[in-house]
């Protein structure tokens, strides 16, 4: 691949994690004279953070790296006109009490791409809810037993499979999911913020870590039901109908992976209908740009945890109509980049396989542009510094 052409490094240092870029890159890396450190314990904070640092030196767990994340995150809130809707986690061994009034949404924060998000609208809805938490451990164990036994039919005997470990009177073995436990680390309840139009509808921005923003767009859908293939372990029980715990709820999502528009900011001409949502959003068709408040905080969340998100983040924010205040929605370390192939005119592939190269190159390039900024900033930092010694 063609990589986006960035100045020499000099031995300026950056850290890479090698499990998420190529050799190819860090051979291209070291031709430019960057000192590469994989290490994260070497790691100081000023230095370039082309890819996460997940910091396992000092963090326990999968789980201590995201908590300290996200306090650094809740921080960049603080005095400014964006906040978040109001979000309940669940406890390690009971439902959650004290919930926000119905409506509300059920979201799987370890998703993408709009998968395990759910709308609980009545009180039927949210008694579903509560007997999924409480039986789904039993109810997932026995089903997946029953399908192992029909698939191994040939070996002429009944499998049974110990609950604790998972191991079973054949050579065949379970993987034991513990839901109970999955609610705790990846499943939050949040007020539902209802948007001004008939639409799904939220904010896609795309910053680097050096507080610059590459691109933004208001991203519109209109409510459909929920997809119908199952991807993850609670949409395959709340999403399909043949569930015990089929909510019956319908898709909240906006993005343009699901099949939702885009209103990329900066264009000269706009539909009708684009025009219309973006004013309902408090935006003018006629220089329309990323709401300030928001493009402050997406950069302040950049630059204040480059560290834990790298390079570039891709954010989301929801307008609420009642209040007339953007909220924060989510965060991701390795965004989707369709919004900026759609600022910078580069066409997408439709063939599965070529989106998900040209994704993987595009994203290295991305970040290749956002350590090009950052050695300008840093090239200037330096000379005002020698400016100053002069006077």
């Amino acid at each position: 691949m063609e990589f986006y052409n960035i100045p020499n490094g000099n031995g300026t240092k950056i850290y890479v994690d090698p499990q998420f870029v190529s050799e190819e890159l860090i051979s291209y890396l070291n031709e430019k004279c960057y000192d590469i450190i994989t290490d994260s314990s070497l790691a100081s904070d000023d230095i370039f953070f082309f890819t996460p640092c997940l910091d396992e030196h000092i963090n326990s767990c999968k789980d201590d790296y995201v908590s300290k994340k996200i306090k650094k995150l809740r921080a960049c809130f603080e005095g400014e006109l964006v906040s978040e809707p109001l979000t309940i986690t669940f406890p390690k061994d009971h439902f959650p009490e004290n919930l926000p009034p119905l409506p509300f949404v059920l979201k799987n924060i370890d998703e993408n791409g709009g998968i395990e998000k759910f709308i609980l609208r009545t009180p039927e809805q949210l008694e579903i809810l509560k007997r999924f938490y409480d039986e789904v451990n039993d109810y997932d164990f026995n089903r997946r037993a029953q399908k192992a036994n029909e698939e191994w039919k040939c070996l002429g005997k009944q499998i049974i499979f110990d609950r604790e470990t998972g191991k079973s009177n054949t050579s065949i073995c379970m993987f034991i999911l513990d839901y109970k436990e999955m609610f705790n680390e990846k499943m939050v309840i949040q007020e539902y913020i209802e948007t001004p139009t008939k639409y799904n509808t939220s904010i896609r921005v795309l910053t680097s870590s050096t507080g610059d923003v590459f691109c933004g767009s208001l991203k519109y859908m209109e409510p459909s039901n929920p997809d119908t293939n199952y991807y993850g372990d609670f949409d395959i029980y709340l999403s399909d109908p043949s569930s015990p715990y089929f909510l019956g709820n319908e898709s909240i999502i906006s993005n343009t992976v699901a099949g939702g528009n885009s209103i990329v900011f900066g264009k000269n001409n706009y539909s009708e209908i684009e025009k219309s949502v973006l004013c309902e959003h408090g935006i003018n068709p006629a220089n329309a740009t990323i709401p300030e408040s928001v493009s402050k905080v997406a950069k302040k969340i950049a630059v204040s945890c480059r560290r834990e998100i790298g390079a570039i983040s891709g954010m989301d924010f929801i307008y609420d109509k009642n209040t007339k205040t953007w909220k924060f929605l989510e965060q991701h370390e390795f965004p989707m980049l369709t919004t900026y192939a759609e600022a910078n005119n580069i066409p997408i592939p439709t063939d599965n396989i070529e989106e998900y190269v040209f994704h993987k190159d595009l994203d290295l390039n991305v970040r290749l542009r956002a350590l090009s900024l950052f050695m300008a900033k840093k090239k200037l930092t330096e000379e005002e510094q020698k400016s100053l010694k002069l006077k």
